[in-house]
């Protein structure tokens, strides 16, 4: 069984235990929040995000983004990409967008500036800093990136 599996199979029970237990909402809101940080929050490099929220999304874009690009490599060279092949760049391009703002998000939410995400991106070996300082707990209250994200209500922590 490999990881792509594992995904899938959490989602999907993830999905049944939302509608055994009637937790509909959380199961649409949960949803609403993820295709809302892939298409409207891609560009929004302002506020904060929770820990919770990073790293779901984050894993979701990864898997996305490897099942993506291996389709994209198994049928298609750059010469000869029909509609479906530039959709999936389309998409592709999205999920990234979405992932650095989670970091640069994530990284306010630790009080931090969100230019460390770029430098990581030019010096690889600090991505695995970056991504261990995302464990870290955020700051409690507001910090000078905006307001805290957990206290936004009911699922406060989706954003």
């Amino acid at each position: 069984m490999n990881i792509f599996s594992l995904i899938k199979y959490g989602v999907i029970i993830f999905v049944i235990v939302c509608i055994y237990y009637g937790k509909k909402e959380l199961l649409l809101n949960v949803i609403t929040a993820y295709f809302r940080t892939i298409f409207l929050q891609c560009f929004d490099y302002k506020g904060r995000t929770t820990r919770r929220w990073f790293y779901s999304c984050t894993i979701l874009n990864l898997f996305m983004l490897i099942r993506l690009s291996s389709g994209l490599i198994n049928k298609h060279n750059i010469n000869s990409l029909d509609a479906l092949g530039l959709i999936k760049i389309a998409i592709i391009i999205l999920v990234l967008l979405s992932t650095f703002s989670l970091f640069t998000r994530r990284l306010h939410d630790i009080n931090l500036s969100g230019w460390l995400f770029l430098g990581a991106l030019i010096f690889p070996p600090a991505l695995a800093i970056i991504s261990l300082l995302c464990l870290m707990n955020g700051t409690d209250g507001e910090n000078k990136y905006g307001a805290d994200p957990r206290n936004n209500g009911k699922y406060g922590y989706l954003q």
